[in-house]
């Protein structure tokens, strides 16, 4: 039994035990556990649809950006209110991970869904001609149509490193 134990203790004090478990349930890199949980969401809608690293680090950034990759309830959306939230702010009436207005994306539900979120920001981004070859931040940009989009580049090497932690 000591030896077993002994073994054990060593092949964990090696770290060969980290390699087997996925990093889903270690979190992301960079990110805690709440922002690990939407990450994963997230990431589950860009492989969903076939997409690519690029649809990766431009969901991921955004939403680094756009709330820090947690899902924002807001009192002047007050349906937004009774749904699972990480935080409640206050930007018009802006909700969820992307912080996208309610009054251009109505269904507060899919507002609210960090999986949701993510499929209305993919079905903007894949209508966007030459999506695919679009600088990162310049991509972000252009879905979000936000005031301040200069500010996506900031979070691009996060991006690409939970991106690459979950296999893009």
């Amino acid at each position: 039994m000591q030896l077993t134990l002994a073994f054990v203790a060593g092949l964990m004090s090696t770290g060969a035990f980290a390699a087997t478990v996925p990093v889903e349930a270690r979190g992301y890199p960079g990110l805690n556990n709440v922002q690990s949980r939407n990450a994963k969401a997230a990431i589950g809608e860009v492989r969903a649809e076939g997409l690519n690293r690029q649809a990766c680090l431009a969901v991921i950034s955004t939403a680094l950006q756009e709330s820090e990759l947690q899902i924002y309830a807001n009192p002047r959306v007050p349906a937004s209110m009774n749904y699972p939230h990480d935080k409640v702010g206050g930007d018009q009436d802006s909700v969820g991970m992307f912080q996208q207005r309610a009054q251009f994306y109505p269904n507060i539900a899919t507002d609210m869904s960090a999986a949701g979120s993510t499929r209305q920001f993919l079905s903007v981004m894949k209508g966007i001609k030459g999506w695919q070859t679009m600088e990162i931040s310049a991509l972000d940009q252009a879905v979000q149509r936000a005031q301040a989009g200069n500010l996506y580049a900031k979070r691009i090497p996060l991006a690409k490193q939970v991106c690459s932690a979950a296999g893009f």
